[in-house]
């Protein structure tokens, strides 16, 4: 509805518009509820917790099955009759297969139903502990193999990320970077063609080199 610039002595009702933007006329109200939680790059719409859970629990007991023989009974068990395998017993046996700071954080992620900030706090504190927990498995077993061995090489850009770590105050340790620790400590272990204490590291170090969509989601977290 367009409105002369003349004056007039009742204002009349209506819809006003600026000239020249008669096309805020075209809007539409959207079809698609813009309430999902949305994660960038992750192209996924929204799901409950619940299903959400769930699929993360599948998806960590394939992943270790090969080392826990108390997941592999439970999947075997279900595949032999033919059914899902029971959602309790195998969130349990997953948290419990894995060491007591990590699998404290996963199961405060796992009972967590409903997507949101507190969820995505969540995820980071378990990326936090675990990859802080695995640092200092890295940065044990080079302290062994240098104190048993002088001739020990360790790489300068090791020296230097250690040099920062044990720099760091109270406060920066809480948000300091643990992946390029590990990064440099899995340097110095390649180098001296160490035996791995954590032997699937070699597989993640390797994987996280080279593939991108790795980095991408590690990066997220980091942010």
């Amino acid at each position: 509805m367009r409105v002369r610039k003349e004056e007039t002595d009742v204002l009349p009702w209506g819809l006003y518009i600026t000239e020249g933007k008669e096309a805020v006329l075209n809007w539409k109200m959207p079809r698609q509820s813009a309430a999902s939680f949305i994660v960038r790059g992750a192209g996924m719409k929204y799901q409950s917790g619940v299903v959400i859970n769930q699929k993360l629990v599948m998806t960590i007991a394939n992943a270790i099955a090969p080392f826990s023989r108390g997941i592999r009974m439970i999947l075997e068990e279900a595949k032999s009759k033919g059914r899902e395998p029971k959602m309790r017993d195998l969130r349990v046996a997953v948290i419990d297969s894995f060491p007591t700071p990590i699998g404290m954080h996963l199961r405060k992620l796992l009972i967590v139903e409903e997507i949101g900030t507190d969820r995505l706090q969540k995820i980071v504190n378990l990326y936090q502990v675990s990859s802080q927990f695995l640092a200092y498995v890295l940065l044990a077993q080079i302290w062994d193999e240098k104190h048993n061995d002088p001739n020990f090489k360790i790489l300068p850009n090791t020296q230097a990320a250690l040099d920062t770590f044990f720099a760091l105050s109270t406060a920066d340790s809480q948000v300091y970077n643990f992946v390029n620790l590990i990064q440099a400590l899995g340097d110095t272990l390649a180098e001296n063609s160490s035996v791995l204490f954590v032997e699937e590291f070699a597989t993640l170090r390797k994987e996280y080199q080279e593939q991108p969509e790795l980095q991408t989601a590690v990066l997220f977290l980091k942010k």
